[in-house]
């Protein structure tokens, strides 16, 4: 195989649909001849949804939010389709509970719902990449409002908070709530304890 067979090629871009800001943070498409063995995904804290389209390499997943390196089968970014979350998109998306999936890959079939259940099936490998984006957000998006669940209102002002550098129990204090309420609301929405955060 050539050099040039091998270079990858990609397309992304911030969700469009108003419903999706603050759940998405972009969708993305890829083709990368020749991928195999192992990729080791870094620990961002954005959860991403990734759907295989290679008929020799189908496979849909969830990544949950990671704090720590992970070790995925390269087979599935052959060519593929997927959505990078914000870090507490996820929760608005699935119906079982984000911290489950913390450092953890699983089959979209064992958490997706839904639009989600049998967005593999429906999506067409050979059409246009941004018509792909346009069906997976559109998809994510009817999910969203079927779920019709957002996160605590005081997630966004603590992810700010502990971004910038504050401590946990600083955190709790400037939102006026205890260290333990920020820990379950947090879990909840980012999928992580705010001190692994």
């Amino acid at each position: 195989m050539s050099y040039a067979r091998r270079m990858p090629t990609s397309d992304g871009r911030g969700p469009a649909r108003p419903e999706l800001r603050g759940v998405v943070d972009r969708l993305w498409w890829c083709r990368i001849g020749g991928a195999e063995g192992e990729e080791h995904l870094l620990p961002t804290g954005r959860p991403q949804l990734v759907i295989g389209l290679d008929p020799d390499a189908p496979t849909s997943i969830v990544q949950g939010p990671l704090s720590a390196a992970l070790a995925i089968d390269a087979t599935a970014q052959r060519h593929a389709v997927g959505v990078s979350f914000c870090r507490a998109g996820l929760s608005s998306v699935i119906e079982d509970p984000v911290d489950e999936l913390h450092n953890h890959v699983v089959d979209l079939g064992d958490v997706g719902s839904g639009e989600l259940a049998t967005l593999a099936d429906r999506l067409d490998p050979e059409i246009d990449p941004s018509l792909l984006l346009d069906e997976v957000e559109a998809a994510v998006a009817r999910q969203v409002r079927r779920l019709a669940r957002r996160p605590d209102p005081l997630v966004g002002p603590a992810l700010r908070s502990l971004s910038s550098g504050a401590s946990v129990r600083a955190t709790a204090a400037e939102l006026g709530i205890e260290p333990r309420r920020l820990g379950s609301a947090f879990r909840a929405a980012v999928g992580m304890r705010p001190k692994t955060f």
